[in-house]
């Protein structure tokens, strides 16, 4: 029995992503918001497709690439616009990197996304 299952959890132990995804694991919607001294502050959903990041809050439809190391997800706008790291936490949290002087100067360096699909 044991024989028979090694080389099915080897091939599961390998193909696995830190978080538990294989792919780009930002597709969806989620909320970002900051931490404020009375509660979270929602800065409205984000929408993540295979080639656009949409915020409707603001009306922003961002054409974007992705590039993906591990649990590292930059987010590249192909034109204009401001480019993400994000940081997966786990499968339904993730930090915003504080290494974006545009996103760091108008929310602070304690943005946060979480899934809400």
């Amino acid at each position: 029995m044991m024989l028979a299952l090694g080389p099915l959890m080897l091939t599961l132990a390998c193909t696995a992503s830190p978080v538990g995804y294989n792919g780009n694991p930002l597709l969806g919607t989620w909320r970002a918001e900051v931490p404020t001294p009375i509660g979270r502050f929602n800065l409205g959903r984000w929408q993540f497709s295979s080639d656009h990041m949409y915020m409707p809050n603001i009306g922003a439809n961002i054409e974007v690439e992705y590039e993906i190391s591990g649990g590292e997800v930059r987010v590249i706008p192909r034109d204009f616009g401001p480019e993400l790291e994000l940081t997966m936490v786990d499968a339904n949290t993730a930090k915003l990197s504080t290494h974006n002087p545009f996103i760091t100067l108008f929310v602070g360096d304690v943005v946060s996304l979480r899934r809400v699909d």
